[in-house]
């Protein structure tokens, strides 16, 4: 069967894809329509705080505008509630079939079957795994504030500080294995891009997705620059500091290789990522173990 027809078949099945992803654009429209109502709520208050500090009554208009934000936020959050839990399931229900679509036409691309059309079409498909991916696991966070036991803390308060930093070290381990996984999926597409390079070079004008541009340079939209890592981009921490910087890493999870140098540079981004990571579950666990030591024993953070 030529791409040309597996891709014909599948365009049935790609709808659910592009269901999801105008479901995300829309989600990201209502975000964005109430982060400027909650601007424009913010500003209002401004000024009736200012009127009442001043000693006289706000204003009757500046008062009903406020009520009327009021209660368009809390439509806008329910809209919100209920446009992230449509968003979720579509993304649950095309994710496995993006999946399918992606390993058919590596499988012809390998077979030298594909053609330019199957090469653009996987572009498309791994940029959509990536961010239906990156959007079920959500955001990435590094630099949890760390907890130093102190003098006044009473047992109940050590305790709490030490739920905490254990909590912090498994978000800090399913990060790593986010991480890790991420790595390993840029891995296997390196090899199939470089089977398929002939007809992935013949698609360089693309630069849409900030993949390749014009010129053959290769750029990662939002990426450090060149030449930077996940360790000269973080600051350093210590106990009682934050034990690192999250960065560019949410963009660097997001990225879609276009070529293996594309790929090549990706992967130590990301082995940049898995060291600092490292260093700072170190960090975390030093301090848990400070914790658990005051507290007189318990199980083991390592563990």
């Amino acid at each position: 069967m030529s791409i040309l027809v597996m891709l014909s078949a599948g365009r049935s099945r790609a709808t659910v894809a592009e269901d999801v992803v105008d479901c995300l654009d829309e989600q990201a429209r209502t975000e964005a329509r109430r982060a400027e109502l909650l601007g424009r709520a913010e500003s209002l208050g401004v000024r009736i705080e200012a009127a009442r500090a001043g000693g006289t009554a706000a204003p009757q208009d500046l008062l009903r505008r406020a009520d009327r934000l009021d209660r368009e936020a809390q439509d806008l959050d329910l809209e919100l509630v209920l446009r992230r839990t449509e968003c979720r399931e579509r993304a649950t229900l095309a994710l496995p079939e993006c999946e399918r679509q992606i390993a058919v036409i590596e499988a012809a691309l390998a077979g030298d079957s594909g053609g330019a059309a199957g090469a653009a079409e996987l572009l498309r498909l791994r940029a959509l795994r990536t961010r239906l991916q990156g959007w079920l696991a959500g955001p990435v966070f590094l630099g949890y504030p760390l907890i130093p036991p102190d003098s006044t803390d009473t047992p109940e308060t050590l305790a709490e500080k030490l739920r905490y930093h254990e909590g912090v070290i498994r978000a800090l381990r399913e990060l790593g294995d986010r991480v890790r996984t991420r790595r390993s999926e840029v891995a296997e597409e390196r090899r199939s891009l470089e089977e398929a390079g002939r007809l992935l070079r013949d698609l360089s004008f693309l630069d849409e997705g900030g993949r390749v541009s014009p010129s053959g340079t290769v750029r990662f939209r939002g990426a450090p620059i060149d030449n930077a890592t996940a360790d000269s981009t973080r600051r350093g921490a210590s106990a009682g500091d934050r034990a690192g910087s999250g960065g560019d890493l949410d963009r660097i999870l997001a990225a879609s290789p276009a070529t293996p140098e594309e790929s090549d540079r990706l992967l130590r981004f990301l082995d940049g990522y898995l060291k600092a990571i490292d260093r700072e579950l170190g960090v975390v666990m030093r301090a848990t173990g400070d914790i658990r030591r005051r507290v007189g024993g318990g199980t083991d953070a390592q563990r």
